[in-house]
Formats: structure tokens, C-alpha cells, sequence
């Protein structure tokens, strides 16, 4: 029996030998196997396309980088603490406050794009050049209406990049957002158009909407299309209360227009120059529409401002605006970028249709917004 016993277990341990030298081979120095791939799965020539495309995308990432850079400012705020100076008494503790942003070059001269809110109030802005320069800036002018401002800094050898026309962008077209989210510097990401004109928070500022994720650091830093050109001035996310650790493909760039007109009014002088026509307009009813004949996205003139050139040029209430300086209006949006873009004094054809459906071309001669004025959801001009 016990003999029996012996050569059972002899039996049980020479297959458990068996069994891991058959499952668990290993070579002589004591190591497991291991044969990694030794090329990959497909040749460049096979998705030839992909690479392209591949090789295309780090030529405009490459070409835009230099120009776009990081902004950091600065300013005194209180703490909520107070301390005692026996001179003075009791003045509230004051503490460095530093905000991140982004920002482009547009100028050889050292002229930079940027939001209103990164550089609004600040006493200090520095920014940080894509080859390691760090240089002060100048607060050339701020507009906190299109929340587009411009700076100016000292420093040779600038990459500038082209504005180009956000007119021609087509909602699908592929973009490129690229800034300092988060403190991380020359952060690039990749998205499409997703809408137009959209208009966010009951202001009559148009936006393209994106899906390229955008931050908190991301503001003032540029949106470029294929050819490296500056289509927007990435601005917000979709809501101030998302988290901004959790990006949701609804982000939000000013056009490049927007922000040449308003550039460019800062830079000549030194001041934002707004145009006005003088009239109230809202998006005309379909069935209003359909009676007169005419597309219903055409803005319908539900005031007219005394002493405005809309009343000088004969508008009146009722009266259907379907062109302006020869261009089709696709609403009441539309009609307020086509009066923004238009310079001081000059005159522009527009077109009505009254309530008759006769159609009157008239003539108005543009003039500087008073200050005065105040805008409501459907008092855009």
C-alpha cells in the first residue's frame, strides 16, 4: 500500500512537471520568451492619404506656433483681511492676483490679438514669446462690447499671422485652436466649424461655435483654418459654470472680422469707432413674410431713431430691410455685422419692401454710434 502511495505521488509530480515546462517555458537564463512586432501593421504607402493629411496638419500646427503666445497679467487685490498701520488705521491686505491667457501676433511691429476680459483691470501683463522670450506689454485698447483687445510689445524678429475673411467659413470646415490652457503652453487641438452665428447670453456679439476643445488659458488665442489663418479669437466655453477640467465640444470664437474692425478702430484711434444706422429690427414672421414675398430671414424695421440716417434715408416702421450696401440680409444679426463693417460717412444702398410689397431703394449715409446709445435683444443698430 505504501509502495502504491510513493508511486502515485512520483506520478502527480512528474505531470506537474509536465505540465509547467509545457506551459511555462522559459530560456536558459531564466527569462520568459518575448518576440515583439518588429514593424508595423501597415506602410505608409498603404494609407497614403492619412499621411498626407498627417503631414499637412504638423505643417500648419508648425507655421502657426511661433506667432501665437502666452499672456500672463497681474494686478493688487483684497484679501478680505485688514492690518493696522498706527498712520493710517486699518486698510484692507492686498495680494497679487495673476490671470493666464493667450494671445497672436498680427503685426511685425509687435501688435497682438487678444480678449477684452484676460487683460481688463490688470496692472502688469507679460507675455511669453514661442521661443522663450519674456516681454512686457503695452494695453493698446480694450473693447469689452466684442471682448477684443490689442497689445503691443517690443521685440524683433516676430512671425505675425494673416486675419483672414470669417465671411467665407463654412460651417464643417476643419480648424485648429491653439493656446496656453491651463498654464500649458503651445497646446494645440483639432475640431470643425460646428455653427455660425450663434449668439450667446442675449448679446448681439456673433460667435463660431467648435468642437476643438477650448479652456480656461485658451482665451485671445487664435482658431486658423488649413492655411493658417486667423478665422477667430477663441473666447469662451459653452456655459461659465462648466467645468473647465471637462471640455464639451461647445466652444465659441469671435470672427476674425469682428476682430480686425475692432483692432484696427483701437490701433487708428485709440478708441472703438462704431457704426450706426438708427433703427430698431427684429426677425420678421414667417407669415409676414409669406405676405410680402420676401425671405424670412430679413430683419423688420420695428423703430426708427429720430435724427439717425435710417430716418434721413426715409425708412420707416414696417419697413423690410432685404439688402444693405447691395448684400442679401439673412436677418437682424446679419444686418447688425453689415452696418459694424461699414466705415463712418459712408453712403450705402439699402433696399425695403413696404407694406404694400413694393420694393424702395434708398440711400443712407453711416455715422459714429452716439454715446448715448443702448442696445436691447431687438435694438441691435
Amino acid at each position: 500500500m505504501k509502495r502504491f502511495l510513493v508511486f502515485l505521488v512520483v506520478v502527480a509530480v512528474f505531470l506537474a512537471g509536465v505540465y509547467v515546462w509545457t506551459h511555462r517555458r522559459v530560456t536558459p537564463g531564466g527569462r520568459s520568451p518575448f518576440t515583439p512586432a518588429t514593424q508595423p501593421v501597415l506602410d505608409l504607402s498603404n494609407v497614403h492619404v492619412l499621411s498626407a493629411i498627417d503631414q499637412e496638419n504638423e505643417s500648419v500646427v508648425d507655421k502657426v506656433l511661433p506667432s501665437v503666445v502666452s499672456i500672463t497679467t497681474s494686478k493688487k487685490v483684497e484679501t478680505g483681511t485688514y492690518i493696522f498701520d498706527p498712520y493710517h488705521g486699518l486698510s484692507p491686505q492686498l495680494a497679487d492676483l495673476s490671470v493666464l491667457g493667450s494671445g497672436v501676433i498680427v503685426s511685425k511691429e509687435g501688435h497682438i490679438l487678444t480678449n477684452y476680459h484676460v487683460v481688463a483691470d490688470t496692472e502688469k501683463v507679460q507675455v511669453d514669446l514661442n521661443d522663450g522670450r519674456v516681454v512686457p506689454a503695452e494695453v493698446l485698447g480694450g473693447d469689452p462690447e466684442t471682448d477684443i483687445a490689442v497689445l503691443k510689445i517690443k521685440a524683433d524678429h516676430l512671425t505675425p499671422l494673416h486675419l483672414g475673411d470669417s465671411d467665407d467659413v463654412k460651417v464643417g470646415q476643419a480648424v485648429f485652436a491653439v493656446g496656453n490652457p491651463l498654464g500649458l503652453q503651445e497646446t494645440v487641438t483639432h475640431g470643425i466649424i460646428s455653427a455660425k452665428s450663434r449668439v450667446v447670453e442675449e448679446s448681439h456679439q456673433e460667435y463660431f461655435q467648435t468642437d476643438a476643445a477650448i479652456n480656461e488659458g485658451n482665451s485671445g488665442g487664435p482658431l486658423v483654418n488649413l492655411q493658417g489663418e486667423i478665422i477667430g479669437i477663441n473666447t469662451r466655453v459653452a456655459s461659465p459654470q462648466a467645468n473647465h477640467l471637462q471640455p464639451q465640444g461647445l466652444s465659441f470664437a469671435i470672427p476674425s472680422n469682428v476682430a480686425r474692425r475692432t483692432m484696427e478702430s483701437i490701433i487708428n484711434y485709440h478708441r472703438v469707432v462704431r457704426s450706426y444706422l438708427g433703427v430698431n429690427v427684429d426677425r420678421l414672421p414667417p407669415d409676414m413674410a409669406a405676405q410680402l414675398g420676401v425671405n424670412s430671414a430679413s430683419a423688420v424695421v420695428m423703430d426708427v431713431k429720430s435724427g439717425s440716417p435710417a430716418e434721413g434715408a426715409g425708412i420707416k416702421k414696417g419697413d423690410v430691410i432685404t439688402k444693405f450696401n447691395n448684400r442679401e440680409i439673412a436677418g437682424p444679426l446679419d444686418l447688425y455685422n453689415r452696418v459694424a463693417e461699414t466705415p463712418v460717412d459712408t453712403v450705402v444702398p439699402i433696399a425695403v419692401v413696404r407694406a404694400d410689397g413694393k420694393t424702395v431703394n434708398l440711400s443712407a449715409k453711416i455715422i459714429e454710434r452716439p454715446a448715448d446709445f443702448q442696445s436691447t435683444a431687438a435694438s441691435i443698430l
